[in-house]
Parts: C-alpha cells; sequence; structure tokens
C-alpha cells in the first residue's frame, strides 16, 4: 500500500481488531493488552502507516513525544552514546512515544525554551552531576524526568545507572585473582574536591579505594584531562612516581588509547610489563587499542531502554514508583592486556 493511502480502517482489517482499538493504540488515550498492541502496531508497520503527531496530539490533549538531554558541548559523543540513543529510540517507539536528542548545555534559559512550548512531555537527562543544576530546574518547574546517572541526592528522582561499586569490584577481584596486589586508576577527576562534579568517575574513583582497601591491595589514584595527549603524558607520571604499580585501571577510553600509546614509548609492555583495563566502555573502542584492551563494557542499550521505560512510568503514574531507581553492572569482556604480574622495566632494584 502507498503511505499517503493508507487508513486507520486498513490497519484495523490487517490486524483484526476494531478501527476504535487501532485509535487507542495511536492515541494512548485508552488501554489495550500488550498482545493487541503489538498486533496493531505489527499491522502499522506492514501496511507503511506513519502516525499524524499533530492529530494524535489534538485528539488525546498528548504530543507522546519526550527528549534525551545530551550536552555535546561538554561531553563529546563516543562509542557508547550510540547505544544509549539508538536503544531509547526503539523503547521509545514500541511504548508508542517519540524521542527526540537534544544537544542543549542544560541551562535554564534553553531548558525553558525546550519544555516550554508543551511538545516535549518530559526528559531523560543523561551525562549527569552530582550536584546537577538541571535537576534542581525540572523540578522546580514540574517537568517530569528521569535520569541516565545519579546525582547525589536521588529522593523521588526516577533513574537507572552503572553499578559501579559492582563493577569496580569485579575489576578488582580479576586483578587480584591474576596476583595482582599494587593497582593504580587513571580517571578524569582533577579536582577530587570537586564533589558535585559529573559523576561517573567521583563514584568509580570512591569505589575503586573503598573496596580495594577491603580486599587488602595497595591502590592509588589520579587523574588527567579528558584527551588521549593527556593519557599519553599520565604513562611517564606513571613510571616515574608509582613503580611498584603491576595494573592500571583507566576510566575514559581517550585517556585509555594515549595512556597504552605512552607506554609503547616508555618501552613499558602490556600485559608482559603492566596489565591495563578499561572500564565503562565498549568492545569496539578497546578493540581499536593494540593489545586489544579487557573492558568493562558500558550496558548501553539497558541503559538507554531502561531510562525511556522509567520516564514514561512517570509521566503514565503522574508519579515516581519505588521500583523506578535501578543500576545495572558493566561486564567484563576480554581482550589481551591482563595478565599475571611479572617483573618488568617499572620494577628496577631500589623501586619504592
Amino acid at each position: 500500500m502507498a503511505t499517503n493511502a493508507v487508513t486507520m480502517r486498513d490497519v484495523a482489517r490487517l490486524a483484526g481488531v476494531s478501527v476504535a482499538t487501532v485509535s487507542f493504540v495511536i492515541n494512548g488515550s485508552k488501554p489495550v493488552t500488550e498482545e493487541t498492541r503489538q498486533r496493531v502496531e505489527r499491522a502499522m508497520a506492514e501496511a507503511g502507516y506513519r502516525r499524524n503527531v499533530i492529530a494524535r496530539a489534538l485528539a488525546s490533549k498528548r504530543t507522546r513525544v519526550i527528549g534525551l538531554l545530551y550536552p555535546t558541548a561538554q561531553r563529546a559523543v563516543q562509542g557508547s552514546a550510540f547505544q544509549f540513543f539508538t536503544s531509547a529510540a526503539a523503547q521509545a517507539q514500541v511504548q508508542g512515544y517519540t524521542l527526540v536528542v537534544s544537544p542543549t548545555v542544560g541551562s535554564d534559559a534553553e531548558l525553558g525554551e525546550l519544555t516550554g512550548a508543551g511538545l516535549i512531555e518530559g526528559l531523560v537527562v543523561m551525562e549527569v552531576h552530582a550536584d546537577d543544576a538541571r535537576v534542581a530546574y525540572l523540578r522546580a518547574q514540574g517537568v517530569p524526568f528521569a535520569l541516565v546517572g545519579r546525582t547525589a541526592d536521588v529522593t523521588g528522582i526516577a533513574y537507572v545507572d552503572i553499578d559501579f561499586d559492582e563493577t569496580v569490584t569485579d575489576a578488582l577481584a580479576r586483578l587480584q585473582a591474576l596476583g595482582h596486589r599494587d593497582v593504580l586508576l587513571l580517571d578524569t577527576v582533577t579536582d577530587p574536591e570537586d564533589v558535585g562534579g559529573y559523576a561517573p568517575p567521583l563514584r568509580v574513583r570512591s569505589a575503586f579505594g573503598r573496596i580495594g582497601a577491603e580486599r587488602g591491595m595497595r591502590t592509588a589514584a589520579f587523574g588527567a584531562a579528558r584527551t588521549a595527549d593527556a593519557g599519553f603524558a599520565a604513562a611517564g607520571r606513571l613510571v616515574a612516581q608509582h613503580p611498584r604499580v603491576t595494573a592500571v585501571l583507566v576510566h575514559d577510553e581517550l585517556l585509555a588509547a594515549g595512556f597504552v600509546a605512552g607506554l609503547r614509548a616508555l618501552g613499558v609492555r602490556v600485559p608482559e610489563d603492566l596489565s591495563v583495563g578499561l572500564i565503562d566502555s565498549t568492545p569496539e573502542i578497546a578493540s581499536m587499542i593494540d593489545p586489544r584492551l579487557d573492558v568493562w563494557a558500558v550496558p548501553g542499550e539497558e541503559l538507554g531502554r531502561e531510562g525511556v521505560a522509567a520516564l514514561i512510568d512517570v509521566l503514565e503514574r503522574g508519579s515516581v514508583a519505588p521500583s523506578a531507581q535501578n543500576l545495572v553492572a558493566c561486564r567484563h569482556v576480554a581482550g589481551a592486556s591482563l595478565a599475571a604480574p611479572r617483573v618488568g622495566v617499572l620494577h628496577q632494584p631500589g623501586a619504592r
């Protein structure tokens, strides 16, 4: 059928339901069973029917449009972000919503412009800070939202986030099982006193020190700017300042690429002289580094899917359910960058 000739009657006939039922699915005006909704969705796809967002909004007094807030000016779009975008869009479609992605930084003026027109019903907020001004604004304005990430205070907030405690525990347990006791974390925390800053590296660093101590490991951490050049320079700092370290966990893919290149320039072999693992990235990124890094892969698809589902639950319920706060751990994907500790160039006689 040609798209412009397809009507709800055509969809109803193909799905074996009434025109009214098709309308309920399209407009979200009345509940239908999941089986019926899926049957109507399949019929719409087969027939080439396209929802008219404007007509649907007029009929239901709802736009069923939600936004995904990703501040590209502050955080470059990297591999894992695309997993968020695609899975979030798919989940929105499954639940009868349209998702739009906004690269806005998230100032009050920008958020007001984004939400003030009434087109967007709610927002999924990404790249969350421990003290996030966007959250304060959305709460004050009564705009429904859900977070992919967490603020320091999550009271009454729907969110899904990486379980950094479980992720770090698994990483340290694997290193300890190989025989490593002296482990370093290389991250992007350049100001440890900035407790309200970008939340993921703060949570990883906190978990790393606490869990390492619990396991009887000697740990240290240092931060660098989020660039490959900074990672390259960090390799020299490691050799000079931490000669006892036998393994390094890196929490940033740009840093990791530069760091491994810097080690190679210094004659430090991975993993023969130093084991290196990458936290919170993707297997695709890990495979672009030589040697292929062991990675604790970000659960991007789950986070995008559950973030959208959490927001839609807030929209449908009119409140935040107690079950709307979820954590998902990164999973280990083996590479060629972890090995038992051996005496290498970092371990010269007389080293501390």
